[in-house]
């Protein structure tokens, strides 16, 4: 395992992890020195779609980066569901067993 991983969890100060790994980042926050940012974009997928793909894989970490991004951007089961909709079926299956239940 690499450096990266402390006390179990990712530090994406590290090296590069030995695993697929998604940062959330957000534009205004990547400072990078010597790169013009003005000619550069940062995108990513919607927060739903994120959250989706996360549910799919399932870790420990996933999930919680899940509960994160659903409170953040005050997302519910039903977007998250509807996110899944161009998935194959076994994803949209393993989505459906990772939602937590409604309070």
């Amino acid at each position: 395992m690499c450096d990266s991983y402390r006390d179990g969890k990712f530090d994406p100060r590290g090296d590069e992890p030995d695993i697929p790994y998604l940062q959330i980042i957000y534009p205004g926050i990547v400072q990078v020195p010597g790169w013009d940012a003005a000619r550069r974009t940062v995108t990513f997928p919607p927060a739903r779609v994120i959250t989706a793909s996360k549910f799919v894989r399932g870790d420990g970490r996933d999930l919680e980066d899940c509960l994160w991004l659903m409170a953040a951007h005050d997302l519910d089961a039903r977007a998250i569901l509807d996110a899944t909709q161009a998935m194959p079926k076994s994803a949209r299956d393993a989505v459906r067993c990772q939602i937590p239940p409604k309070d």
